[in-house]
């Protein structure tokens, strides 16, 4: 995958899950700007062997970022965000999306996105047939952006 964008360069690239169980792996990718095949070599196994949080491996790849696993339906403006929804594919089951308030609005990334009759969610759910409006969530990681971003210089004049 070419032209990888990352949280820095505030634009992500959307990314969809090669299979039903690495959305938190597709999620990464998007935030990271990775291609979603490193992050699952990298992360994949450790996590589904619950040897590795999804946080955990964000920071070790610079991202400052903190586990909340909070019900709540606000979102600060200025992070992203790990979100843990009810699957729309699989009745019972849980699925992972990532959430953007950098640029002030709320965008949602949905990895199940694009997959061949799959639902997926959105914002509005308004954009074709298989989207549905992403009303409820459990934040499960806050990413708040990268540990050695220099600090902004401020004018003494």
């Amino acid at each position: 995958m070419s032209g990888n964008m990352t949280a820095e360069d505030g634009d992500i690239l959307h990314q969809r899950q090669p299979d039903q169980k690495t959305c938190v792996s597709a999620c990464i990718a998007m935030a990271l700007g990775k291609p979603i095949e490193e992050v699952i070599e990298e992360f994949h196994g450790e996590y589904m062997a619950r040897c590795c949080r999804a946080s955990e491996y964000l920071s070790k790849k610079g991202m400052l970022c903190r586990e909340i696993a909070m019900v709540d339906n606000t979102l600060m403006k200025g992070c992203m965000y790990i979100l843990c929804v009810p699957s729309l594919n699989h009745q019972g089951g849980f699925h992972v999306v990532l959430g953007d308030t950098r640029d002030g609005d709320v965008t949602v990334y949905d990895p199940q996105k694009g997959n061949e009759g799959k639902k997926y969610y959105s914002r509005t759910g308004s954009e074709d047939d298989l989207a549905v409006m992403c009303k409820y969530f459990i934040i499960e990681v806050e990413i708040l952006g990268y540990h050695d971003k220099p600090a902004e210089k401020k004018d003494d004049g």
